[in-house]
């Protein structure tokens, strides 16, 4: 999966949840997530969201009222 793949699929898992996109949020080590699954894993739905919470209290606050614990 190429970065530009695995970054699609991010954007998607994030508006699934949000309605918006990965641009919409903070800045998020989504680099650092894609090397740490580079080996053919796919990152799960909690890394992501994890990913994302941990650089955006916004986000992290949108998980917490749909009921997602991380």
């Amino acid at each position: 999966m190429t970065f530009d793949e695995f970054m699609k699929k991010v954007d998607k898992k994030i508006q699934t949840v949000s309605g918006l996109g990965v641009h919409d949020f903070g800045d998020a080590l989504w680099r650092d997530l894609y090397e740490d699954t580079e080996n053919g894993e796919e990152a799960t739905d909690e890394q992501i969201y994890e990913t994302l919470a941990d650089a955006d209290d916004i986000f992290a606050q949108m998980l917490e009222v749909q009921g997602i614990q991380l």
